[in-house]
């Protein structure tokens, strides 16, 4: 049977010296004793051998180093001394013989420091069957265990230099502090869309420009792109003849810090019609595609959150809402008031409080409406993006064909409506994609809510089979008959007038 002790020897005074914890083993048959160090991983130390091996423990340290002579089974007395001719008897009773102290199990207790060999060894702790055996022969009570590591403090944090722009983003200089050889950074999903589907776009498009109180800046014009994917933004300069900028890329596609530092842009702080720091440079946005405003609103972005806007209205300029509202009424044919109309009358009313963000959210937050199947919708919606094609000379129907025959599988002549929209996007359709959407949510479709592609061809196809013409005394009191959506695709596509929006909804809304 074994005492077993958790240990530890503390040597840390010494020079490079530390903690050493060990496993103390009591051999209650022979009283011998032996210890064994616990390595933990990667502590640069050989495993397997003993600490000390099995052997009695002595208590002196002294008694191991004896002169010659000085360990005999008897002691020689000399009785009559050197004077004369001597005379030696055996020492029976042995009273010059050394006797060597050992450590026994009386000895070791929970607290106790035990010298093995000059290094001073603190136990700490047992198992059951110790506290058991001393329970049960010394009538020990008292097993209260010395904590043997120190409790994990916090860690230190590390600092990173700060970031000076000249070489490298920051992401690729983080990495050069990390590790001695710098891994590229991986890149981090975008918060928004963490990857791009490819049925839709995965960037929002601004137009900017410079804000810089200079002169020769002000007729400069900015593109800036937001990278839904990453979370990054790049800024290209539109090319203008003769004035003496060469236009091209203006900043690198990488993130960017806010102007505090302290976090990066997100999508949130890109506001049509508000500052921007971009860098070193300050940009006002001025406006956004199609995509972008569609999103934003799908995404209910606070500047494009029906409720969210009408909720700073009525809490910073409640009497100009109210204005605003009575105007909206009077302007409106019926329930419906044109949006540019509309548009104008809020910014009259509300000033800065409202910016062309809000603007457009509110246009479809209050033209929205079922879509029904009218007849003559779909041929006026065909009409419409005949148009589009035409004006912008679109000619790349063979490839489009070719893309509708290696998407269908089967051979069945049939996609779904997401495929045709994934495919369209891919060819660089030049249409809206309201009149798109409007277009293929139309179409007849099988039991399996799948459309002929090769009908939906032949209804883009403007030179092969054109549509019947939309007349030109087409005005915003006709399209009042039509659905929401369609009237809202074909005025916008047009370009004569906006979609209108639903004066009643607003002014209840605004209540």
């Amino acid at each position: 049977k074994v005492l077993r002790f958790y240990c530890v020897w503390d040597d840390t005074e010494s020079p490079y010296g530390d903690r050493r914890y060990l496993v103390l083993l009591y051999y209650l048959a022979d009283d011998t004793i032996s210890i064994h160090e616990v390595l933990e991983a990667n502590a640069g130390r050989d495993s397997g051998a003993a600490f000390l091996r099995r052997g009695k423990l002595p208590k002196e340290q002294g008694g191991l180093v004896k002169q010659p002579g000085q360990i005999t089974p008897r002691t020689i007395l000399n009785v009559f001394g050197p004077s004369l001719s001597g005379r030696y008897i055996l020492d029976n009773l042995r009273t010059g013989s050394l006797s060597d102290r050992y450590y026994l199990d009386a000895d070791l207790t929970i607290g106790t420091v035990i010298d093995v060999f000059g290094r001073r060894v603190l136990l700490c702790d047992c198992d059951a069957f110790t506290r058991e055996y001393y329970s049960l022969k010394y009538g020990v009570a008292e097993f209260t265990p010395i904590q043997l590591k120190d409790e994990a403090g916090q860690p230190i944090p590390t600092e990173l230099p700060p970031y000076d722009g000249c070489f490298g983003s920051e992401e690729d200089s983080i990495q050069s502090c990390l590790s001695l050889i710098p891994q590229p950074p991986r890149p981090a999903p975008g918060k928004h869309l963490p990857r791009d589907t490819g049925l839709e776009r995965s960037q929002l498009r601004f137009t900017a420009r410079l804000n810089s109180g200079l002169p020769q800046d002000v007729d400069r014009s900015f593109i800036i792109t937001y990278y839904l994917v990453d979370d990054t933004i790049a800024v290209f300069e539109q090319r203008q003849r003769n004035s003496g900028v060469v236009g091209g890329k203006f900043q690198e596609r990488r993130k960017v810090k806010a102007a505090d530092g302290a976090r990066y842009l997100n999508a949130f702080d890109l506001v049509v019609g508000e500052p921007v720091q971009l860098g070193g440079h300050k940009f006002v946005l001025t406006d956004a595609d199609d995509f972008a405003y569609n999103f934003m609103y799908d995404h209910e972005f606070p500047e494009s959150n029906v409720a969210t806007i009408l909720s700073k209205f009525k809490a910073h300029a409640p009497e100009k809402l109210s204005a605003a509202v009575a105007e909206v009424t009077a302007a409106s044919s019926g329930d419906f008031c044109v949006a540019d109309k509309f548009a104008q009358i809020l910014q009259k009313n509300l000033g800065a409080l409202v910016n062309p963000q809000n603007i457009k959210a509110l246009q479809r937050g209050f033209s929205e409406g079922d879509l029904p199947s009218g007849e003559g919708e779909l041929e006026l919606l065909v009409s419409q993006i005949q148009s589009v094609l035409a004006k912008k000379n679109y000619d790349n129907f063979t490839n489009l064909n070719k893309a509708f025959l290696y998407y269908d599988k089967d051979r069945k002549g049939v996609l779904s409506q997401d495929q045709i929209k994934q495919i369209c996007f891919e060819y660089n359709l030049p249409v809206a994609d309201s009149l798109l959407s409007a277009v293929i949510a139309r179409m007849p479709t099988n039991p399996l809510g799948l459309i002929d592609y090769n009908a939906f061809a032949q209804c883009l196809h403007y030179t092969t089979s054109p549509a019947l013409k939309q007349s030109a005394s087409f005005t915003s009191t006709a399209a009042e008959n039509l659905s929401a959506t369609v009237r809202s695709a074909v005025l916008t596509t047009r370009g004569s007038f906006d979609s209108s929006v639903n004066s009643r909804k607003f002014a209840e809304a605004a209540a």
